[in-house]
């Protein structure tokens, strides 16, 4: 791994703590890379779960009942504050995407790719665009459990058959196997 940068206003990064505990990865899925260290103090220091994803904390029973909405609430805003420090920018081919370092990790490429990047700076990928959104949110229905081959096909089938190459060609590329798997079985 490279070395932290210096400069003006920049201290070096801690070391990183360890990978923080995923859910069960499923069958060809891609262990994630440890993100950004938890500072002391800082947003993630007060972290509710392993997993910071406002999705999964799922709206309970009769949340709206007696105030246990607000508890569902609180309990999704801390989770929100607890990935600020692992939003991570990117720019494929000219345009701009966000996300967090448990959605891209079931990705080969950005798994691999993320055990070397700590810093705030945007990772640059010379890869068409405009398939990528299809990418992203084929990767977060991944991360919060709502993948299946059914919610792929339904999303797919709506689109052209140039925009379903594209997104095979992008699947490939990212190593995601799960979208794979399915894309070339259609």
């Amino acid at each position: 791994p490279r070395a932290p940068r210096r400069g003006p206003g920049r201290a070096a990064l801690p070391a990183p703590s360890p990978a923080p505990r995923m859910l069960a990865a499923s069958p060809g899925s891609h262990a994630c890379a440890p993100g950004p260290p938890v500072v002391p103090g800082g947003p993630m220091a007060h972290s509710i779960g392993s997993i910071a994803h406002p999705m999964l904390t799922a709206p309970r029973a009769g949340a709206g009942a007696g105030g246990s909405g607000a508890v569902v609430a609180e309990e999704r805003a801390q989770v929100i504050l607890n990935y600020q420090d692992r939003v991570v920018r990117l720019n494929i081919g000219g345009e701009k995407y966000w996300s967090t370092w448990e959605t891209l990790c079931h990705s080969g490429v950005f798994s691999s790719l993320l055990k070397y990047k700590f810093d705030k700076e945007e990772i640059f990928i010379d890869r068409d665009g405009a398939p990528f959104k299809w990418i992203l949110s084929f990767l977060r229905a991944i991360s919060v459990g709502l993948f299946s081959k059914n919610y792929a096909i339904n999303i797919l089938e709506h689109l052209s058959y140039v925009e379903r190459l594209a997104i095979l060609e992008e699947a490939e590329f990212y190593e995601i196997p799960q979208l794979l798997g399915i894309l070339k079985a259609t």
